[in-house]
């Protein structure tokens, strides 16, 4: 397996660490119910002791990743910023502006990931149970969104769950 050497960054701030260990991160607003505010102390001390990345999840009515990972990258400059989503209850084409605008934003430092959820939860309120299919088909739509494609009912109105 080739693995990359982990990234030294030197910071001349006091309690900053010497080196980003990458391989490292840390699943941000843990507890429940969910206290938003604690993602900004936490990402400064995981910045400051060199973690290489955030992981965000979602929690419906409570923590928006999106919305989260914004605060983080405002408040870090070295650490990784990941939150994890689904792609039922974005838009694709609001979801491609989040991927595009925190890329740009963060310089890089962004990258999204998408999860299935519960299984009984999607269809207690309408939605089909993610499958493995319809996440490459999701992926297949960012891509070409953020390639400048404007995409029309991909093909059948009825094959897109989104509004």
């Amino acid at each position: 397996m080739n693995r990359a050497a982990p990234q030294v960054a030197h910071h001349s701030s006091a309690g900053n660490a010497d080196v980003q260990l990458n391989e490292l991160g840390y699943y941000a607003v843990t507890r429940h119910p969910a206290d938003a505010r604690v993602v900004l102390p936490e990402a400064r001390a995981a910045e400051a002791l060199g973690l290489g990345s955030c992981h965000i999840g979602e929690r419906f009515t409570v923590k928006d990743p999106a919305v989260l990972s914004g605060a983080v990258a405002g408040c870090s400059s070295r650490l990784g910023i990941a939150p994890s989503t689904n792609h039922h209850t974005r838009h694709p084409t609001v979801t491609a502006t989040v991927g595009s605008t925190m890329h740009a934003l963060t310089e890089g430092r962004f990258a999204m990931a998408f999860g299935r959820g519960m299984a009984g939860y999607w269809p207690a309120i309408g939605l089909p149970v993610v499958t493995a299919a319809r996440l490459r088909d999701f992926f297949g739509i960012l891509r070409r969104l953020w390639a400048g494609e404007m995409i029309l009912n991909h093909g059948h109105p009825r094959r897109c769950p989104w509004p």
